[in-house]
């Protein structure tokens, strides 16, 4: 069997243990290890007819490359779906997210399986530690931010994501600046995510149809030059970090 390789270490799984593992929170304590790899090895794969968490995986290996991330900053947190990412690493729940909150923090919720729920947090949370590290370089990126700050400071506290729309992780209040960096991250895990899904999502917040579904939420509606100019911006700065 063929060993597989994800990041700066290698990991003795072989493909068949790796295919055969399931993605369990009784597996993430039993064997995190395997639990870790098993996720950023299927990043990237043919899910249902499209490829989702390709640009995930290459911001993940980007990471490895240029900072000390690696599989042992992973943490995984086996009794929530609540997760986090500083610059000690990431701390995932791996816990079954529960409907209500995946209904309404997930753009399409109906379209992730439970796997794909947890690639998905993955995904968010390596964004976070992509965006905080690269983004300081791209002037698109800071006007973004400075946008989704104003947005969020105003006295309806609407923004651009339902991850945003949080105003409280852990029983701790968030500031409005807190929540348009959640804001920001959001949008580029989606464009890292799957760009059809990106641009699926920013034609959305210019929908008339949908209106009273993102005032629920506390999301913004677009103008559709607006929507068109921030997805350039996002896709401009992902594509110009990952071909480096």
């Amino acid at each position: 069997m063929s060993e597989i390789w994800i990041g700066k270490r290698t990991n003795r799984f072989t493909r068949q243990q790796v295919d055969s593992f399931l993605l369990s929170p009784e597996n993430a304590e039993s064997n995190p290890d395997l639990f870790k790899y098993k996720m950023l090895y299927l990043l990237g794969r043919e899910r249902n007819g499209k490829i989702y968490g390709a640009g995930t995986k290459k911001a993940w290996l980007r990471l490895c490359r240029d900072t000390d991330m690696g599989l042992e900053k992973i943490s995984l947190i086996v009794n929530s779906w609540v997760s986090q990412a500083s610059i000690e690493g990431i701390k995932l729940g791996v816990a079954p997210i529960d409907i209500e909150s995946k209904e309404r923090l997930l753009f399409v919720s109906t379209d992730f399986s439970a796997e794909d729920d947890l690639l998905y947090r993955l995904s968010h949370e390596i964004t976070h530690l992509f965006t905080a590290k690269f983004g300081v370089n791209h002037t698109g990126v800071d006007q973004i931010a400075r946008t989704m700050i104003k947005r969020r400071s105003h006295v309806d506290n609407s923004g651009f994501t339902s991850f945003g729309s949080l105003t409280h992780v852990n029983q701790q209040a968030r500031s409005p600046e807190q929540q348009a960096g959640e804001d920001l991250v959001e949008l580029v895990n989606m464009c890292l995510w799957n760009q059809d899904y990106f641009k699926l999502y920013m034609d959305y917040l210019t929908l008339s149809a949908y209106s009273s579904e993102r005032i629920n939420k506390r999301i913004v509606t677009l103008k559709k030059d607006v929507s068109e100019h921030i997805y350039t911006m996002i896709t401009n700065f992902v594509d110009s970090e990952l071909s480096k």
